[in-house]
């Protein structure tokens, strides 16, 4: 069985490589389309990917060992490099040694709420 540590690599490999094929599908995709209002969690394509660029920089801070206050909105140029955020949470975990996946991770949600 794969630790930890190979485990969560593997999944983050994958996660990015999804991620920079559904970037270049969205490369293509017409502004009009990324905006369009829909039945959904995040009513736009736009407002979508924003919550997954979002949500993948918030666990790479939390592993960090940083907890932000706030969900970091818009703080990409475009629907198409979405995926940066999964760059950046793979390089963090290839740098980790085996003892980092061992460790406890404490963190406070945007509520205060803290878990370990």
């Amino acid at each position: 069985m794969l630790s930890l540590h190979h485990q969560l690599l593997r999944i983050a490999r994958y996660n990015y490589w999804a991620n920079e094929k559904f970037a270049e599908v969205l490369s293509e995709v017409p502004s009009v389309w990324l905006d369009a209002e829909q039945k959904s969690s995040f009513n736009t394509l736009r407002k979508t990917t924003n919550h997954l660029f979002g949500a993948e920089i918030v666990w790479m801070k939390r592993m960090q060992g940083v907890s932000l206050v706030k969900f970091p909105e818009n703080e990409y140029p475009e629907p198409s490099v979405f995926h940066t955020s999964s760059r950046l949470l793979l390089e963090f975990l290839e740098q980790q040694p085996e003892s980092f996946f061992e460790e406890n991770i404490s963190y406070s949600t945007f509520a205060g709420d803290t878990f370990v």
